[in-house]
């Protein structure tokens, strides 16, 4: 993201919320602490846990459907479909489903039913899939010396640098990456999040005002948010869990929508 300038603006009746809005040319943060705007916000990255696998060919020769890299990306599905979508592309991958659910499970009392399963647990299965791309043990793919854990680490430092966490700066930057994804100069990386945007686009809401789409993060206290046609992305964290977050997503943007206008 190309940073020309930084704006910030104080706005009513936001108590407890901190965001931040990037464009191609600007990034927009309403007035909060540094821990506020670098605070780690990894649920909010989730979506990008398939980007590996699709960006190295995965998605492509196993045949993925959209359906079974929303699972992947841990986006909303209802349960019956989560479930079908899951035991479709463990298929594709040639591993056992229950197997996968016990593996995903492994610090529980008890092995969670597909249905059942977590955002976060979904998106191992772009990680079980990237092991078997890259012909390796699965089982073993969550290791720290594991290839596939190596790759996710470069996959994370290309997108955040080398040691950054996953801040509401960072995410509202991968999201601005996400509406603009010709900006990447990487072309299997452009590739991925072309495809990804088109995948996100269809199984995430689009019930916010003139064209944006927004991602709900687990636990209702935070939200990304993407404008395509006008390549803008945003982070929104509601720190106290004031409110609803739907109707926080659209009064923050109708606050970003007259800061950019002033």
């Amino acid at each position: 993201m190309r940073e020309s300038a930084v704006y910030h603006w104080k706005s009513t009746g936001a108590a407890g919320v901190t965001e931040v809005f990037a464009g191609s040319e600007f990034c927009l943060e309403r007035e909060g602490t540094a821990a506020d705007i670098n605070g780690q916000q990894s649920p909010l990255l989730l979506p990008f846990a398939g980007l590996p696998l699709i960006a190295a060919g995965g998605a492509e020769q196993f045949l993925l459907t959209d359906r079974e890299i929303a699972v992947c990306c841990g986006l909303p599905l209802r349960p019956e479909v989560k479930e079908q979508a899951l035991k479709s592309v463990l298929f594709r991958f040639g591993i056992d489903l229950e197997d996968f659910c016990r593996w995903v499970s492994r610090d529980c009392r008890t092995v969670s039913e597909p249905k059942d399963l977590s955002a976060e647990q979904t998106t191992l299965a772009s990680r079980a899939g990237l092991a078997v791309f890259l012909q390796r043990d699965w089982e073993g793919s969550a290791g720290p010396g594991h290839p596939v854990s190596k790759m996710l680490e470069t996959s994370r430092e290309f997108w955040m640098g080398k040691g950054a966490p996953g801040s509401l700066l960072r995410t509202a930057s991968m999201y601005q990456s996400l509406s603009d994804p010709d900006s990447c100069a990487s072309l299997p990386w452009k590739r991925a999040l072309k495809r990804l945007a088109e995948v996100m686009e269809r199984y995430c809401p689009a019930g916010l005002p003139d064209g944006w789409y927004v991602y709900y993060g687990p636990g209702g206290e935070c939200a990304a948010v993407w404008h395509p046609d006008r390549k803008l992305g945003g982070a929104i964290c509601s720190v106290h869990n004031a409110g609803s977050i739907k109707q926080l997503c659209r009064e923050r943007i109708q606050a970003f929508e007259q800061a950019v206008q002033a």
